[in-house]
């Protein structure tokens, strides 16, 4: 048992370490509430977004720079959202 506890108070302070990490890359990302979708074409992505009315919008080859902060920072909300989960589930275990 304390083992258990052990390896759960360590994967609580990895959550905790890595928590501040993905709330700064998220203050860093872009301010748009259009998602990113990616679709295949004959082997070939293609990037588009998709706004609040379910409307997509092409972004071509040129503004590549564009969709990586875009993908990066859908990963960090859906991080953000499994470490608090965990945070939450480990603590709850922990008491």
């Amino acid at each position: 048992m304390k083992q258990i506890k052990e390896i759960l108070q360590n994967k609580l302070f990895t959550l905790e370490k890595l928590k501040p990490k993905v709330e700064k890359s998220l203050k860093k990302a872009p301010e748009t509430e259009a998602t990113l979708i990616i679709s295949s074409s004959h082997g070939s992505p293609q990037y588009y977004l998709r706004n609040k009315e379910h409307t997509k919008q092409y972004i071509s080859k040129n503004n590549l720079k564009f969709i990586a902060p875009l993908a990066q920072k859908e990963y960090d909300q859906a991080l953000q959202k499994e470490i608090i989960k965990q945070e939450k589930q480990i603590k709850k275990t922990l008491i």
